[in-house]
């Protein structure tokens, strides 16, 4: 029973060793070499661009001791086989140990070319203030939109401006502007939107019934000059059609024969009439894997 715990803990402690030393050989051969805030392997910045990027992350550092580092590579290919954007992010930011020991302040922002993949890793003094969260919207609405139009300079020094107003708490101040700018914007569009969605209906309500009126108007025209129906004169002065003699003086019989007609007037179309059919509708900073990828 001993012999067979201790082959079980020897087996665990080979193991280990030996993902440790894979992990070596991955870090030590295949991660390009620490050279600066940013290490452009895969020639995608131009100068200006990455001399603002540098200056950019160079003030924030001596302002936070935060250190924000800006990776591109080729591709995520080792020597050991391909490694997912995150396996990657990970294995670098480790190896590089971003940040200070003690406060694991370090920020990796990786972009792998071939692979059209983007990783932020967040070392874990910053995973409270660079949520995983936060960094995805990041991604999503600052870094992709400028890579799929093959705007890489500005996508990238978006995106690290956007992590340095997060780090430095710009971001909340921003954030409350826009929130308040999109409660205003929604107010407006209730108090314009409203009446513009409710004007057609009423004027369609109103050319309807002025349609009916003047269709009725013109019938009654046509049938009194065609009819020889006269107009007549009251005992007061006014004016009636003789219609009202017709519809008063007949029998009931001929009456509901001649409202019948009139109906069939009434709902017949005329050609080409408008009609209602259809419908309306380095450090030695620690990492964790914490962060957020994206792809274009």
């Amino acid at each position: 029973m001993i012999m067979e715990k201790a082959q079980l803990v020897l087996i665990g402690l080979l193991i280990f060793l030996i993902q440790s030393v894979s992990a070596d050989v991955i870090a030590t051969s295949s991660f390009p070499k620490f050279s600066g805030t940013v290490v452009d392997s895969a020639n995608l910045l131009s100068i200006s661009a990455e001399k603002k990027i540098i200056a950019l992350l160079s003030k924030h550092k001596s302002t936070t001791t935060n250190q924000v580092v800006v990776v591109t590579v080729p591709s995520l290919e080792t020597k050991q086989g391909d490694l997912t954007i995150e396996q990657y992010g990970l294995g670098l930011a480790r190896e590089w140990e971003l940040g200070e020991k003690g406060k694991d302040n370090g920020l990796l922002f990786l972009v792998a070319q071939r692979d059209k993949k983007i990783r932020i890793e967040v070392g874990y003094g910053l995973e409270g203030t660079m949520t995983d969260a936060i960094a995805s919207s990041i991604i999503r609405h600052h870094v992709l939109p400028n890579f799929k139009r093959g705007r890489f300079n500005r996508g990238i020094l978006e995106g690290s401006q956007q992590i340095i107003e997060v780090l430095s708490g710009e971001a909340s101040e921003s954030h409350e502007k826009k929130k308040i700018k999109t409660e205003l914007l929604s107010r407006l569009e209730t108090f314009f939107l409203g009446p513009l969605l409710v004007f057609p209906f009423v004027l369609f309500g109103w050319l309807h019934n002025y349609r009916v009126d003047y269709l009725n108007r013109e019938r009654l025209r046509w049938r009194n000059k065609y009819l020889k129906i006269p107009y007549l004169r009251n005992s007061d002065g006014s004016w009636y059609s003789g219609n009202d003699l017709i519809f008063r003086g007949r029998a009931d019989k001929e009456r509901r024969q001649l409202e019948a007609k009139i109906d069939d007037w009434n709902n017949r179309g005329e050609p080409g009439s408008w009609r209602d059919e259809g419908v309306f509708s380095g450090g030695g900073g620690g990492f964790g894997g914490a962060g957020a990828s994206g792809g274009w």
